[in-house]
């Protein structure tokens, strides 16, 4: 990590750093900072290869970000989003301070979120409503402050700002047309571990499964079948963090029904069998 930094915050910033469980790196978002920034006149940061992705709101006066060779204006409203491993500068050249929520964080699919705000709207949004985030900002304050941190609760909050962000980049002129992706794409969360098909979820959003399976390709970038899998996968790596469920057990609470194809994908993750996985977190701990 290189940095370069002349600290001018105010007392009443708010900062906490979290080192994150060995096994979390492979299954959940973790967060490697958070909170509420107040930076003074004159305050720099300069640095590349911070592993971790950025997303912060500005709720009061102005400031600027040098990222991936260009200048953004950073005023109050704007989301920001961008990878801490490319060179960039946060500064406050202005006579006022200049204050934001934020997180750092790490997790599986980061990168693809990050490349689809980026190309829509480079490393900062001015007509986001950032009011989900910097909630959701605060709640995973709060849980890191916590004697027992609830990593599962702070991934499923990250994940939530990560998906608002993506809905943000879909909705487009033809948002109306989209809505049987976004309707669908709740449907399977709330419903992944049942024994669902393309018809079942066609017919909740009330469009033809070809439709749906064309307009979710294009929205979401994969197929809603696919997207299943990949949610009962994530929730299968979840428990066996979590509990002590066998992986038979596992898969049948996810309805997740081909083993083998689970033992693959597992080993394609994190490099190691449930099995493996789960002694090295328990190791860790």
């Amino acid at each position: 990590m290189e940095q370069k930094i002349n600290p001018l915050i105010s007392a009443d910033s708010r900062l906490y750093r979290y080192n994150q469980k060995y096994a979390e790196e492979y299954i959940l978002y973790t967060t490697r900072r958070t909170g509420y920034l107040e930076m003074q006149p004159g305050y720099y940061l300069e640095r590349q290869n911070f592993n971790s992705y950025c997303i912060s709101v500005t709720v009061e006066g102005n400031g600027l970000l040098d990222f991936d060779g260009k200048e953004y204006n950073v005023s109050s409203g704007c989301v920001t989003f961008f990878n801490q491993n490319t060179h960039h500068v946060l500064r406050n050249a202005t006579g006022e301070k200049w204050s934001h929520y934020y997180i750092y964080f790490w997790g599986p699919q980061s990168h693809d979120f990050f490349n689809i705000f980026y190309e829509k709207y480079g490393a900062i949004a001015k007509n986001i409503d950032g009011r989900l985030l910097i909630d959701n900002i605060v709640e995973i304050h709060k849980e890191l402050t916590k004697q027992v941190v609830d990593a599962v609760t702070i991934s499923q909050k990250i994940y939530e700002m990560l998906l608002f962000l993506y809905r943000n980049c879909a909705s487009d002129n033809n948002e109306k047309n989209l809505q049987p992706a976004l309707l669908a794409e709740s449907f399977i969360r709330e419903h992944y571990n049942e024994k669902i098909t393309l018809d079942d979820v066609a017919a909740d959003v009330n469009v033809s499964k070809y439709y749906l399976s064309h307009i979710y390709k294009k929205v979401w970038g994969f197929s809603p079948i696919k997207h299943l899998l990949v949610l009962r996968f994530e929730k299968a790596l979840e428990l066996i963090q979590t509990t002590d469920l066998t992986i038979s057990e596992i898969l049948s609470e996810t309805n997740f029904e081909n083993y083998h194809l689970f033992i693959k994908m597992c080993k394609q993750r994190t490099g190691a069998t449930p099995s493996a996985l789960r002694n090295k977190m328990r190791k860790s701990k």
